[in-house]
């Protein structure tokens, strides 16, 4: 999975011009892939990016991804 900070206009556009899964935030943006090293290449040829991670989805993320992010009370 890749964590982009922060997520621009520009980049949400790409990311859904293209039809990867992703979550948007206030602060960050997650895309969900399998070939996130190409993925990221593509998103930095064409966008500018601040802070970036390649990272391995954990439970943690599948189970909020599945869930929501967010607290209910």
């Amino acid at each position: 999975m890749l964590e982009i900070i922060p997520p621009s206009d520009e980049l949400i556009h790409l990311i859904s011009e293209n039809g990867w899964n992703f979550e948007r935030y206030a602060d960050r943006i997650f895309v969900y892939t399998n070939d996130s090293a190409a993925v990221m290449a593509l998103i930095k040829g064409k966008v500018p990016l601040e802070r970036s991670i390649i990272r391995n989805a954990t439970l943690e993320d599948v189970f909020l991804k599945l869930t929501g992010r967010g607290l209910v009370e």
